[in-house]
């Protein structure tokens, strides 16, 4: 939600002091960065992910093709982790390759504002339903 959600920004100044009006909206941004912010965090998200994966690959000694899938597995059940390096790493490139960094910062941190509050909603949401399955006696009766 975070990749698509609008963000409220005020204009970009005009570089051009002829320019007869200080702001525009319409202008064509001709020398923007060659991926989007928000695509730039899916991927760097993907590649940590798939490092995960290719790490419990290595490490279970085996090699056994099925490790990936297991390293996958992992990774996607500690998906808050990849989700802030994502974030972290992302916020880093912005800040050394991108022009407008205000926009793409902003993107970034919609992305990690709506990751976090997604992990908390689920972690509730989780110990709501472990807790309901440990009160003793409730399910007792169930065949």
């Amino acid at each position: 939600m975070g990749s698509v959600k609008s963000l409220d920004l005020p204009p970009r100044e005009i570089t051009d002091p002829d320019f007869p009006f200080p702001f525009r909206r319409d202008e064509l941004d001709e020398g923007g960065p060659v991926l989007p912010a928000a695509v730039l965090y899916w991927l760097i998200l993907g590649f940590l992910l798939g490092v995960g994966s290719i790490w419990t690959y290595l490490a279970s000694g085996t090699h056994a093709p099925e490790d990936l899938l297991a390293g996958l597995a992992i990774s996607l059940g500690l998906l808050p982790i990849p989700q802030l390096g994502a974030s972290i790493l992302s916020m880093i490139a912005v800040a050394l390759f991108y022009e407008d960094r205000r926009t793409a910062l902003a993107r970034i941190g919609k992305i990690t504002l709506y990751s976090f509050l997604g992990t908390m909603i689920g972690l509730v949401l989780l110990g709501l339903c472990c807790g309901l399955f440990s009160l003793p006696g409730l399910f007792q009766s169930w065949p």
